[in-house]
């Protein structure tokens, strides 16, 4: 019985590691920006930070770990005010009374004072693919117009190679980073860590293997 516990626990710490390994690599495919560049049109968040059952059911606000991204969006929309800004989210996945992601975004926004005529909000999109592909047709965008996506790092490689699928001329933002980015961090161990950054990482491989097959993506990793 010992031997068959100690051999499920390092069959599971390998699992996690291959993992983290994982979400290591798609964190640190694109390096932090330290300044936006003079040219950006303006600024693109993705949904994903709301936790929609629970913000519906107690009809407030509710984030799910993801809530990084809206934080650090608002903290861009701060530093560089000239710029246009568009929040793309819809996640109520066709359940009557359920309040949109950009639903959310507009209250947060107006709560802590960003200027709303600032705003452009797609509020139809389920996926990332249709984060994509709904909100070039709502800013139509030019070929040579540069704009900034902001997402978690782990989601932003599958992000750039959708978006760039779409027509968009993208630069990536990476923020709300799960792990040190250290590779020495693979090996150590965490159960709790580990789950998280398996999960996020079998997520975002599945989901850039899926777009590559289904021919919505050009390439399974998107170029740097």
């Amino acid at each position: 019985m010992l031997r068959l516990t100690v051999i499920i626990i390092l069959m599971v710490a390998a699992i996690f590691s291959l993992g983290k390994a994982g979400a290591v690599y798609l964190e640190n495919y694109y390096p932090r920006l330290v300044k936006i560049p003079e040219n950006a049109k303006g600024l693109i968040l993705l949904g994903g930070s709301f936790q929609m059952e629970n913000s519906s059911a107690r009809g407030v606000i509710c984030y799910n770990p993801r809530g990084g991204r809206i934080i650090e969006f608002m903290e861009l929309a701060q530093k560089y005010p000239h710029l246009p800004l568009v929040f793309t989210g819809g996640a109520t996945k066709g359940i009557p009374g359920r309040r949109s992601e950009s639903d959310m975004a507009r209250q947060l926004f107006e709560n802590l004072r960003l200027d709303l005529s600032r705003v452009r909000f797609e509020d139809q999109s389920n996926n990332t693919f249709e984060n994509a592909t709904l909100t070039f047709k709502m800013v139509q965008p030019k070929p040579e117009d540069q704009w900034v996506l902001v997402t978690s790092a782990v989601h932003m490689p599958r992000s750039v190679s959708l978006f760039r699928a779409a027509g968009w001329n993208v630069i990536p933002y990476p923020v709300d980073y799960n792990t040190t980015g250290k590779i020495g961090e693979v090996l150590d161990f965490d159960i709790y860590s580990g789950f998280i950054s398996w999960s996020h990482s079998v997520h975002e491989w599945g989901g850039l293997l899926n777009s590559r097959l289904k021919g919505v993506s050009r390439q399974l990793l998107p170029d740097k």
